[in-house]
């Protein structure tokens, strides 16, 4: 769903689209896996995920250098191309894909009723705002550094869509 997001005429306009997309997706990577610091994670699991986020926190930094770097020496069409989608971005990226769990657990073996019990178990339709928040903290602060928040018509688009309640 993401990867859709690129769907344009212009070439050029699709790399900036997946360059946004990669900066989000990485800023927020570590901050989704620090939920494994949660003591009821299998201790092995918990270290395991730990030491991924510290190794993604590098990752973080760059990627967020880079988009603050980027933004401001884009042109006011670039930028507003990517104020316009940073909302989709953010919505494709901290909600849970359940096609794409569903394809990996069907290719780790696991038959349907399995799969619908997992699904049912870690899945519902209730949005967890704090840990929405909690996600995209980081993002956000990329966001806010590079100065695309700067404009009311982001935070517009973001209140558009559903995340205003992350920019106020």
């Amino acid at each position: 769903q993401t990867l859709s997001l690129t769907k344009t005429s212009n070439e050029k306009d699709a790399q900036l689209i997946l360059l946004a997309i990669t900066c989000v997706n990485e800023t927020m990577i570590a901050s989704s896996l620090s939920q494994a610091t949660d003591n009821t994670v299998y201790p092995a699991l918990r270290e395991l995920v730990m030491a991924h986020a510290k190794d993604e926190s590098s990752h973080n930094i760059y990627f967020s250098d880079l988009m603050v770097d980027l933004f401001p020496r884009l042109t006011t069409r670039e930028q507003r191309l990517l104020i316009d989608l940073m909302p989709d971005i953010f919505n494709s990226l901290h909600l849970s894909d359940i096609t794409g769990v569903v394809t990996d657990l069907r290719a780790e073996g696991f038959n349907d009723s399995e799969i619908q019990t997992i699904v049912g178990e870690t899945f519902t339709n209730e949005v967890d705002h704090e840990g929405v928040r909690r996600v995209c903290r980081s993002s956000l602060r990329m966001l806010n550094r590079c100065g695309l928040l700067d404009s009311p018509k982001a935070k517009q688009a973001f209140a558009d869509k559903g995340l205003g309640y992350l920019i106020q």
